[in-house]
């Protein structure tokens, strides 16, 4: 049995979509890579729903992957953080996303940071339940 299948394995026995599940992964991904745009230009949620003529709450939804974003908003989005589509699904903002390129209040800042830490223990808690699934299987 390769990776893919005890993968599969895995999301079955809890009730889980592979499929459905690396869709949100994705969008999470995406949404994450937006939010961290967003913050290093220094704008707020309000500003970018005016640049993208959508409201703040449907960003919000993007941002933290409840959305599921078509072609051509992400297209939208690239352009107004001037990047390319693929950029936005491919890279990883969070590697070089240790201060915004515009310093907000320390209270901005550390929101910042804390939403980092977050998404940090996010993708432990994944690798964690990848080891224990590895774990039971043996």
């Amino acid at each position: 049995m390769n990776e893919l299948q005890r993968m599969e394995e895995y999301y079955l026995l809890y009730g889980i979509n592979m499929d459905e599940y690396m869709s949100r992964l994705t969008l999470r991904f995406v949404g994450e890579n937006i939010r961290i745009l967003r913050r290093r230009h220094g704008w707020s949620l309000e500003d970018t729903a005016g640049r993208l003529d959508i409201s703040a709450a449907a960003l919000s939804k993007i941002e933290t992957g409840f959305t599921d974003i078509n072609f051509s908003r992400l297209s939208q989005i690239a352009a107004v953080y001037e990047v390319e589509v693929s950029a936005l699904l491919t890279e990883d903002f969070r590697e070089n996303d240790h201060q915004p390129l515009i310093t907000g209040s320390p209270v901005q800042n550390k929101a910042f940071h804390q939403e980092s830490e977050i998404l940090a223990l996010q993708s432990k808690i994944i690798s964690l339940y990848e080891e224990l699934y590895q774990f039971s299987a043996k």
